[in-house]
Order: C-alpha cells, then sequence, then structure tokens
C-alpha cells in the first residue's frame, strides 16, 4: 500500500521527524521542542517543532531568519537538495517503498516555490495592493487597530499629551472613534515596556504558533535582535531575556506611535501607518515589506470614507498627509461624503488615478504641501490624468502644508458649495481657456474673524509652472480670468445663493 506525500509530514510521524532531524540533519533539541536555529548564529535558543491546525509538523525560527518549514522545506534548505530529493530522503528514513511523490501540475497539491532569477518584481497580475493578505491576516491588522485605539480612548490620563496633540492637529475624540486612530506605548514606558499589543496576545501565541505568525507577516511586531536592522544598538537593550516571556526578543512594531489603519475602497483594512507625536527621527512609520504580506506603496488614506463623495461630485482633493486630509475633512458639511483623500506623500501612482478615474472623478484638485518636493508632485501628478482635469491648490506659501492654510477655518464647505465649484471647474473645457478660481475662506484669529483667499488653480501640463506666482503654465494677465467667491467656506444661505448664482451667470 503506498502513502502520499503530503502523509509523511503529518503528526503521527512526529516521534520520527523529530528522531531524523537530530540524526540526519544534525539539529539537536534541548527538550521536547526547542533547539539553536541552524540558520543563523543562534544564542537564543528560537528554533520550534510545533504541528499546526492541520495536523501537520512544521518548524519554526523565532529569531534572525524568522522563518517557517515543514521537513521537506527544512531538508532542502540543510541539504541543498531539490523538492524530489527531499521527499525520497525523508521517506527511506521512514522505511516507505511506495510513495506517491509530488508531480509538478497536480492540483490536489500546493507548494510554495523559491522564485527564479527571472521573476517579475511586481505582481503582473492588476489585483488590490495587498492580494496577498488573507483573511486571517486583515483580522489582526483590525484587532491591532481597535486594540491600539480603545487603549488610548481607555486611559486619557496617560496619553493626556497623545490626545492633546490630536487635538491641536485637528483630530478630536470623535474622529478618533470613527477612524479607529489609537496609539502604542514607548519601548520605554514602564507598564507596556513596548509590548502592549503582544502582551495582550500573549496566551492565544503559546496555545497556537499561527496566530503569532498572522502577527509578524503583517508586520505588527518588530524583532529587536535583528543585527541587520536600523537602530540595533537601541533595540537589544529592550530585549526581554526570561523564561517568562518566550518572545521576549520582540515588541510591537508602532511603539511610541500614533496608529491610522488604512482601509482600501471596499473598506477593508491594508495596513497601519504610525506617526510618533514629535518631529523627531522618523516621524511616519509604514509597515514594512520585506518577508511580510503588506505592500503599501498603493494605499489611499480615506478612501473608503470618500468614495461615495467623489462618486456623487466627481471631485477629488488629493493631500499629501494624513493630517491634510482631516484639515479639509473637518471643514466638510457632510461627513458621510467626503470627497478627500491623502496619496501618504507627494506621489499619485497609476493605480490610484484609476480608481478615482473609475468612481467618476473629472476634477483633479491636488492639494500636496508648497514644497518643491509637493510641486513636483503635482506635475507628474496631472501628467497621469487623461479622462478629467487637474488643479492644484494655490495661496501657499513656501514650504506651508494644507493643514497650516485651512488652521483656524471656522466655517463649512457645503453639497450646495461643492456643486458651485464643479460648475466653475467645468468651464474650463468649455471656453478652452484655463480657469483660476479662488474663493474666500473665513478664519478666526484672537477672536477677530479675517478674510484669507485660497486659490484653486489648473494645473499647465508638459510646462513649467510658476506656483509661487500663481502662474500654472500660461500667462496670466492674457490667458486668465478669476472668479471670485465662487466657493466660500460657508455654511450657503439664501444671500451668498444669489451672488453665487450672479457670478456663474456672469462666466
Amino acid at each position: 500500500m503506498s502513502i502520499s506525500w503530503k502523509e509523511l509530514k503529518s503528526e503521527k510521524y512526529l516521534p520520527e521527524t523529530r528522531r531524523f532531524v537530530e540524526e540526519v540533519l544534525d539539529i539537536h533539541f534541548l527538550d521536547q521542542h526547542r533547539a539553536h536555529c541552524p540558520f543563523h548564529d543562534d544564542s537564543q535558543d528560537s528554533f520550534r517543532i510545533y504541528v499546526d491546525k492541520k495536523g501537520e509538523v512544521r518548524f519554526h525560527c523565532f529569531g534572525e531568519c524568522d522563518g517557517d518549514w515543514d521537513v521537506f522545506d527544512l531538508i532542502m534548505k540543510k541539504e541543498r537538495c531539490n523538492f524530489r530529493k527531499a521527499q525520497e530522503r525523508f521517506a527511506s528514513f521512514l522505511g516507505f517503498d511506495e510513495v506517491q511523490y509530488y508531480r509538478k501540475g497536480d492540483k490536489n497539491h500546493e507548494i510554495e516555490e523559491e522564485e527564479g532569477e527571472n521573476a517579475p518584481d511586481e505582481p503582473l497580475l492588476e489585483t488590490s495592493a495587498n492580494s496577498l493578505l488573507e483573511d486571517k491576516h486583515r483580522v489582526v491588522l483590525k484587532q491591532a487597530a481597535k486594540f491600539y485605539s480603545e487603549l488610548l480612548l481607555s486611559r486619557p490620563d496617560k496619553f493626556e499629551n497623545i490626545i492633546r496633540y490630536l487635538h491641536r492637529r485637528g483630530v478630536d475624540k470623535e474622529t478618533i472613534k470613527e477612524f479607529t486612530i489609537g496609539y502604542c506605548p514607548p519601548l520605554e514606558d514602564e507598564e507596556f515596556k513596548g509590548r502592549a499589543l503582544l502582551n495582550s496576545q500573549l496566551d492565544r501565541f503559546m496555545k497556537d504558533l499561527d496566530q503569532f505568525k498572522c502577527h509578524s507577516k503583517t508586520s505588527l511586531l518588530r524583532l529587536l535582535n535583528d543585527e541587520g536592522a536600523k537602530g540595533y544598538s537601541y533595540y537589544r537593550r529592550h530585549i526581554i531575556n526570561s523564561a517568562k516571556h518566550p518572545f521576549g526578543v520582540y515588541a510591537d512594531y508602532f511603539t511610541n506611535r500614533i496608529t491610522f489603519p488604512v482601509y482600501d475602497i471596499e473598506g477593508q483594512i491594508e495596513g497601519i501607518i504610525g506617526r510618533r507625536p514629535d518631529n523627531r527621527g522618523i516621524r511616519w512609520l509604514k509597515q514594512t515589506e520585506d518577508e511580510t504580506l503588506i505592500r503599501p506603496k498603493q494605499w489611499l488614506y480615506g478612501i473608503d470614507k470618500s468614495a461615495r463623495g467623489i462618486k456623487e461630485y466627481q471631485t477629488v482633493i488629493i493631500v499629501e498627509g494624513i493630517f491634510d486630509f482631516f484639515a479639509f475633512y473637518n471643514i466638510l458639511e457632510n461627513k458621510q461624503k467626503p470627497i478627500v483623500v491623502s496619496s501618504l506623500g507627494a506621489r499619485v501612482d497609476d493605480s490610484t488615478i484609476k480608481i478615482l478615474e473609475t468612481l467618476g472623478a473629472k476634477f483633479f484638485i491636488i492639494a500636496f504641501d508648497g514644497d518643491a518636493a509637493g510641486m513636483a508632485g503635482i506635475l507628474r501628478a496631472a501628467e497621469k490624468i487623461e479622462g478629467g482635469s487637474a488643479f492644484f491648490l494655490g495661496g501657499l506659501k513656501q514650504d506651508e502644508d494644507p493643514a497650516d492654510k485651512l488652521k483656524g477655518v471656522f466655517n463649512k464647505i457645503s453639497a450646495f458649495g461643492i456643486r458651485h465649484l464643479i460648475k466653475g471647474l467645468d468651464v474650463e473645457p468649455k471656453s478652452g481657456r484655463p480657469i483660476m478660481v479662488s474663493f474666500l475662506v473665513n478664519k478666526q484669529s484672537n477672536k477677530k474673524i479675517l478674510s484669507d483667499e485660497v486659490l484653486i488653480q489648473p494645473v499647465g501640463r508638459g510646462k513649467k509652472s510658476n506656483f509661487s506666482q500663481g502662474d500654472a503654465g500660461g500667462n496670466q494677465r492674457d490667458f486668465w480670468y478669476r472668479m471670485d467667491d465662487i466657493l466660500p467656506l460657508l455654511s450657503y444661505n439664501h444671500k451668498n445663493k444669489a451672488d453665487l448664482q450672479n457670478k456663474l451667470n456672469q462666466i
């Protein structure tokens, strides 16, 4: 009677597998399941043998490798042989002559094979940015985001400075709840020691190693004894060398970071981005792609909230940063249908344009920062937009960002105002002339109401734009005209409705 190659690695042969690993592969266990990893200089006995939920014997390194293998993987890696030889070697040790070995093309068997030298750098299929994420990975990401948010809100005294910082940046407690914003305490925190999430999951990790793997593969945990990592000398000081904490070489990935979960257009979580509550070091921290399932390059913060509004108004405001996102979000009267997203940097990918155009966006207001990177990003984005018109937020000073520009605004953009903005922008293709749209913002400073002009200007494609002078590729005197007050940041009333209508009729 023959036996399948898959059966060879079942729990039934656990004692034989352990003996094979020791006698043939020269990996010696310190007890029933612990050993020093053979693939790196391991002083922490981080190598484990375990049985997963499917009843399969597997091996995992909790140290530098962070690898997970079955017995065939182990043989191939240790003896540098191919998969067929590994099957034959183990079957012979177990004393089986008739074995149904894996054959390429067998749809009932799935093998993870190493990529060849000519493997593409990017996926060839048009899939979502995080096509590698499975439901179990999204579950732990969602749970982590919720955990950090509840931790922040449940300890207002301990994290008072974090809540105050968010409030200064335009994020109040209701917004924290709505966007599941949280906080991960630092390694120096005496209570949590940078392991708030890890410690909350410790019992689950001990009972089910797959839970630990999910957290590791979704970049929620950081290995502290990674000699190749930046800041190794700092992180290693926080390793816990104690039998009471078997995961002491790990800590939460987002230590001393405010956490912002990122969702796709369907509302599925894609990952988390973290922000220091000060301006020291690396302020923004995205999850890494190396050896994880996270793909942050195509993230679009707020798309889950704004998809309906973009579709209805055919207009989108694209900003660089998360706090720029909230600056616009806060002045929208209808928060059920916002029209703003953050590209999380001064770059708009083709995939981003495709998503927005699929929603029907025709008017792209690219409100990047007023620095060199922001200006260059606006021009690059304008070149990519083929099915609509590109505009930028004018009136920004050198190095000023939209959040600074809109600070102090206390009136709201109504649906009425957005629709009239669209009508104003839509004049461009009808007249053939570029339009510079200006509107007045009501701001408050020292209890005095100030009038501050903000400009939205078309981007001249293929031409060098002088942003500081409000010239987007043409001679302003000959080719530009102004529409004052086309979109006041006022909750509309009958008087300004009539004024706006008169302005539109004059165009």
